[in-house]
């Protein structure tokens, strides 16, 4: 995975390796699945509720997707795993509502991206 140049990670003494997952992207304008932008952070912040609903409705199609997939493969389970990289600058508040909207859809083993400072 690739941080996108509009944004820095945090600094980490963690040393645990990136898996192959899903990933939440969070630069100062976007919330991106995949790549895909599916909000505004400013519409984040706005929102009275904790869940963001686009987010929430294109993790449950990719758990579904992934569910359906194990069922034809038992080697492809949905694991719940989902990768955050969020700019070190993102209001919690924001950073608190993809959490919550990530474990509401069952992604409930959450790997933060982070830049090592393991030396």
């Amino acid at each position: 995975m690739m941080a996108t140049t509009d944004l820095s990670l945090p600094v980490s003494t963690a040393t645990k390796g990136l898996t192959t997952t899903s990933y939440v992207t969070i630069t100062p304008e976007l919330i991106l699945l995949d790549g895909r932008p599916l909000l505004t952070v400013k519409k984040a912040v706005e929102d009275e509720s904790l869940l963001l609903k686009n987010l929430y409705d294109d993790l449950k199609a990719k758990r579904i997707m992934a569910e359906t997939d194990a069922s034809i493969d038992e080697t492809m389970t949905f694991r719940g795993e989902i990768t955050i990289q969020a700019d070190e600058d993102i209001p919690f508040e924001v950073l608190k509502r993809v959490l919550y909207t990530c474990g509401q859809v069952g992604y409930n083993n959450m790997l933060l991206a982070v830049i090592s400072s393991a030396e």
